[in-house]
């Protein structure tokens, strides 16, 4: 396994982190990663993950797709995907 991203994943994102996905506990305020894991990648094990903005926990804005390599169970990796053009 890859320490960390591989260059084919490297090359399908750019810098730009999710940063910490902070939620509020008494208010469900914050953000949080929700829906499946997506298009694992066989090479360095990461995944595509959709952040969100929740309100009462509840996800109600999508602020982007990242892909995401667990390194510990509270702990990741992230890297925004490229946009791809509208057709």
């Amino acid at each position: 396994m890859h320490p960390g991203f591989c260059n084919s994943c490297i090359a399908a994102t750019t810098r730009a982190s999710a940063n910490d996905n902070l939620m509020v506990i008494p208010f469900g305020f914050g953000f949080g990663f929700y829906g499946p894991k997506a298009d694992r990648c066989n090479t360095c094990a990461s995944v595509v993950r959709s952040q969100w903005l929740c309100i009462l926990f509840i996800p109600v804005f999508r602020v982007g797709k990242y892909r995401v390599k667990y390194v510990a169970p509270n702990r990741f990796l992230s890297r925004e995907l490229l946009k791809k053009p509208k057709a």
